[in-house]
Formats: structure tokens, C-alpha cells, sequence
């Protein structure tokens, strides 16, 4: 039935049509059908269409024969299901993910999305320590990524709210310090990264120059934004720091992560007197706060 569907199905006007009914037809590897379905995918994802890439993706992985493309498949698929929010089931892919051949950047990757799921399922700590471990990784293989990733640790650090533990708030800021340099001129990204490390390693005075920078970064960041939303207005994905405060699973998006943190710890100001203190040290206001300094915004 399959076949004949794809068969009477315009690949001109409905080609992820044909394409799945194609995929559904065929009960071995299939390559050339693997690539339709990828397309698929991509389609379908910018369309906004996640929980329908994931299937494309997951039943291209199927069809695909050789062990390391079907491994890129199925992070692909596991990737889309997170952003869809099919938490259990991005994780049941990573399973299949690893039990591949997986080279030390697909390592990483698999790390880095279990860090995310972990985050979205509140499982902050476990998340944090994840994360670090990915970005340790990425510093042997990709300097600018590992910073990235970096930042997405300490943030999942904060979270936790936890100091001491491996993977804590003190191993991820003493870790983001000791990452690889930035490139220069340095991105948003590293100057946020080195000025909340230093900050979080060294105190507020140490770290106050920097974050004033950073501040200054995030804002023009989002300002640039609002102006590239505006009618008439132009901007990159690349640009955009802030498309809304959770991703589609409930987990804080990269460009509104510090934005977050930073309310959290202002939020907690009342209750966080001493920045040396086990209990409060990862509750200090990260910009400001009574025996941090003077406000800067």
C-alpha cells in the first residue's frame, strides 16, 4: 500500500509525502531513500515542524547501512525529539547512539545532549557535571565550541546551586578558567564566560571591569535583536540572542541563560549576605549585590 501511495504522491508537490511512504515501503537500507528522508527533515524543521524531523531523521537511521552515518542519524533524530520535548525518547536514541561507532566529537555531542535532558528534567547537578565533562572533551577538539559549552556548564552549575560537588559550581568556574583562550577580537560568548568565571574564582572586584563589558555585550546583543525583529529590519541567527525564555522541552534557550541567572541570583539577594559562604556562594547576585559591590544595572 506503501508503494503505491508513494507512487501516486507528485514528488513536485508533496515530496516529504513521497518520501516517507517510500521509507514506509522499504524493509532494508536504502541510502538514496535515507537522503529523501533527510531532506525531509530539514524541511520540516524550518517549517517548526521538530517532533516530524525526528521521525524523518529516525527512520532515515533505519534505512542507512553504513554504522557511522546511521550513528549521525540517530544523534540527529535525538537532537530533534529534545528540542520537541520527547525527552525519553531522545534519550532511548542516545542508547542506539552508543552503541555505535562514535569518534571523540560524537563522544562529546552525545555528553552535551544528555546534559541538556538532564537540565530539562531538573536534574540540574547531574546536568552540570555533563556538561563539564563535554566541555572538557571539546577543549582538545574544538577550542571555540568547548567554550560554548563551557558557558553552558557553569550555567548549568548555577543552577544546581550546589558548590562543592564534582561538577559543582566552583569545578565549572575553575574549569571555564582553565579552557583554552578566546579568539580575538573575543565573542559575546568568551567575555561572558571569563568575566562570570573570574567573578565566581576570584570575587567581584577581580571580575567587575569584566562584567561590566559583558553587560554591555548582552545588551547591545539584545538590542540588535529587537531592531532585527522590527518591520524592516535584518539579522542573523547568529545575531539573535533571545528567541523566548524556554526552548519548546522547557529548557532555558543559550541566549536567554544569563538574562535567567541573573534574575535568580537578584532574586535571592535578601538571603545572600556573604559571597564567600558555602550557602551562598552560588546564590550571590552574579552582577550586584549588598556585599558584592556597587550595582551596575
Amino acid at each position: 500500500m506503501h508503494r503505491a501511495l508513494a507512487e501516486a504522491t507528485d514528488p513536485e508537490v508533496d515530496p516529504d509525502r513521497r518520501a516517507w511512504h517510500l521509507a514506509q515501503a522499504t524493509s532494508g537500507p536504502d541510502e538514496d531513500i535515507a537522503t529523501e528522508l533527510e531532506r525531509s527533515a530539514g524541511r520540516a524543521r524550518a517549517r517548526g515542524g521538530l517532533a516530524a524531523a525526528a521521525a524523518f531523521l529516525e527512520r532515515a537511521a533505519m534505512l542507512t547501512r553504513e554504522p557511522v552515518r546511521r550513528a549521525q542519524r540517530l544523534l540527529a533524530a535525538a537532537k530533534e525529539k529534545h528540542e520537541a520535548g520527547a525527552l525519553d525518547a531522545a534519550l532511548g536514541l542516545l542508547v542506539a547512539v552508543e552503541a555505535g561507532p562514535l569518534d571523540a566529537l560524537r563522544t562529546a555531542e552525545v555528553e552535551y545532549l544528555r546534559g541538556q535532558i538532564a537540565m530539562a528534567q531538573r536534574r540540574n547537578l547531574e546536568g552540570s557535571q555533563l556538561l563539564l565533562a563535554a566541555a572538557r572533551r571539546l577543549d582538545l577538539l574544538d577550542a571555540g565550541l568547548g567554550r560554548r559549552t563551557h558557558l553552558d556548564a557553569l550555567v548549568a552549575a548555577i543552577w544546581a546551586d550546589d558548590l562543592e560537588s564534582p561538577g559543582g559550581l566552583r569545578s565549572a568556574a575553575e574549569a571555564a578558567r582553565a579552557a583554552p583562550p578566546g579568539p580575538d577580537p573575543p565573542r559575546a560568548v568568551d567575555v561572558m564566560l571569563d568575566a562570570f568565571a573570574v567573578r565566581l574564582t576570584e570575587g567581584y572586584p577581580a571580575a567587575a571591569p569584566a562584567l561590566a563589558r559583558a553587560r554591555e555585550l548582552l545588551l547591545a546583543l539584545n538590542n540588535r535583536h529587537r531592531l532585527s525583529k522590527a518591520p524592516g529590519g535584518s539579522g542573523s541567527a547568529a545575531e539573535e540572542p533571545a528567541r523566548s525564555s524556554r526552548s519548546s522541552c522547557g529548557t532555558p534557550n543559550r541566549g536567554m541563560l544569563w538574562p535567567r541567572v541573573l534574575y535568580r541570583s537578584r532574586a535571592t539577594r535578601a538571603r545572600s549576605s556573604d559571597c564567600s559562604s558555602r550557602s551562598t556562594f552560588s546564590r550571590c547576585p552574579t552582577f550586584s549585590g549588598a556585599s558584592c559591590g556597587p550595582q551596575l544595572g
